[in-house]
Formats: C-alpha cells, structure tokens, sequence
C-alpha cells in the first residue's frame, strides 16, 4: 500500500506537469495577420539589410554586409 505523502507527491508532480504542458500549449498558438506585408515590414523598420552569413572560428559567426537597402551602417563586417 501507498502510503498518503507519495500520493500526495505524485498527484502534486503530476499536477505540475500537466499545468506546465497546457501552458506551452497554450502559449504557442498565435495568429498571423494577413494584412501585415512586408511593405509595411520595411516601413517600420530603421535599417534592412542584405547580410551574407559565414562560419567563423570557435562558434563565432560572421555577417558581411553585402547592401543596405534601408538607412546606413557604418560596420561592413559583424560577429557574433
């Protein structure tokens, strides 16, 4: 026989379990607005730029700017 203080355990993890799956669940239901185009994308950005990833040393990445289509950056070359 069970004794009540590992039923209590177990019912209090189970509880938490399924409360932590329902919230994930939850959480990742979004709606995509439709009318929401990358037009109005640009329109509220500051900077659009066109990178060109490339694989650095020690997980390190390297973005090279290859055309600004939307304000200036001064730095051609990031990593991060």
């Amino acid at each position: 026989m069970v004794s009540p203080s590992i039923g209590v355990l177990i019912m209090g993890t189970l509880h938490i379990l399924l409360s932590t799956i329902l919230l994930v669940c939850s959480s990742t239901v979004t709606l995509i607005n439709p009318n929401f185009t990358p037009v109005n994308l640009v329109q509220q950005s500051d900077v659009v730029l066109v990178i060109k990833l490339d694989a650095a040393d020690n997980r390190i990445v390297q973005a090279t700017v290859k055309e600004t289509l939307k304000s200036d950056i001064a730095d051609k070359k990031v990593r991060f």
